[in-house]
């Protein structure tokens, strides 16, 4: 083992820590590669460092400047797919589940890859579940397949020990599917960020998410309906759940766009204690109409942490605009989404003229 590649294992045995990546850098400048330690250094302070706007513009305009003249260089070698660095390496690779298991050893001893996003997954489950670096993965992206069915084949105890984020875009998934899911979690303990988006999960799926123990330590929760047929889309009583959920109490993100949850959801959730970490609520592209919400919104005493608030493509009137406009939360510097609403003349200039104008994201002018 070389100098260079003993630095590099002591980078990947520990991901999480700058240390190793910096002394790396410091061995690397001294040894005619001052390049490739300026481009560590700099990744590293993006994430490490309060940096000003302008620190961090131009620290971003230079790094893309050294990924623009040796990125090729810097990939794991003769990788099929896209390779993302993070902090000096690659960290995030989407390749295919095939291309995966003819290299996943060279990747292992490559670089600190600790995000994977696979394709064409569906044949390879039991492999899969068979590599050992699977066991070092903070993040697993599956999408637009079929492996609802091979769950336990892919989840099996114990096999993603440091896996904080689950992304299981469009593959199917049904309410069955959500319970299987739910029942292999000891595969993942450590589970804070799930996306299920696309998929059929509807109120009998958010349901079992709702009432599943094996869950409770979930920040964030990403169910985007990407154009599900209606009858599986998530309504209110799927709100419901999530407001009288015993487990769902901990969700600083709860993202439902373009499900059909109507004022009633709505309102049932920010009346929840179950909403008091929440820092980011999307219910954009669902039903919600009227004006009720809104001082319910304003009366809830369960949202002082939430900073964005997005009913953007709503059905809101103009009444709502008066309370919303006395929301306590907009003092802490809450933003609210209100653009593609149908609101009228009136509700648009008392949140254009409100002291919190800057905070209401709008359309430039009023549905007529």
């Amino acid at each position: 083992m070389t100098e260079s590649d003993a630095f590099l294992a002591a980078i990947i045995a520990d991901p999480d820590s700058d240390v190793p990546r910096l002394v790396f850098a410091d061995w690397l400048e001294e040894n005619g590669q001052p390049e490739r330690a300026e481009f560590i250094r700099l990744q590293c302070s993006l994430v490490r460092d309060a940096l000003t706007p302008a620190e961090r513009a131009r620290t971003e305009t230079r790094v893309n400047e050294l990924l623009g003249e040796y990125k090729p260089a810097w990939r794991i070698p003769n990788i099929p797919g896209s390779q993302t660095f993070h902090r000096g390496f690659v960290e995030y690779l989407h390749t295919s589940a095939t291309d995966f298991l003819q290299y996943h050893e060279r990747i292992a001893n490559a670089a600190p890859v600790t995000a994977i996003r696979l394709s064409a997954t569906e044949q390879y489950t039991k492999q899969l579940a068979e590599v050992p670096m699977m066991r070092h993965l903070r993040s697993l992206e599956i999408r637009n397949d079929n492996i609802g069915s091979r769950f336990r084949e892919l989840f099996r105890p114990n096999l993603f020990p440091e896996l904080r984020t689950l992304i299981l875009r469009n593959n199917r998934l049904w309410s069955e599917y959500i319970t299987t899911l739910t029942q292999l979690t000891s595969s993942f303990p450590k589970l804070e960020r799930l996306d299920l988006s696309g998929n059929p999960v509807g109120d009998e799926g958010i349901q079992i998410i709702a009432s599943a123990e094996s869950l409770a330590g979930l920040r964030e929760l990403i169910i985007r309906s990407d154009d599900v047929d209606y009858d599986y889309t998530i309504l209110d009583t799927g709100g419901l759940a999530i407001a009288k959920s015993r487990t769902l109490t901990r969700l600083r993100v709860l993202n439902l766009t373009g499900q059909n949850m109507s004022h009633a959801g709505f309102v049932a959730m920010i009346q929840s204690p179950n909403l008091r970490e929440m820092e980011l609520l999307d219910l954009s592209r669902n039903n919600i109409v009227g004006h009720e919400w809104a001082s319910m919104l304003r009366g809830s005493p369960y949202l002082s942490n939430l900073r964005e608030l997005n009913l953007s493509r709503n059905f809101i009137d103009g009444q709502s605009a008066l309370d919303l406009i006395h929301w306590p939360q907009l003092a802490k510097g809450c933003t609210v989404d209100l653009r593609g609403c149908l609101l009228n003349a009136a509700g648009w200039n008392v949140l254009k003229e409100s002291s919190f104008a800057s905070q209401f994201l709008l359309d430039s002018e009023p549905w007529e």
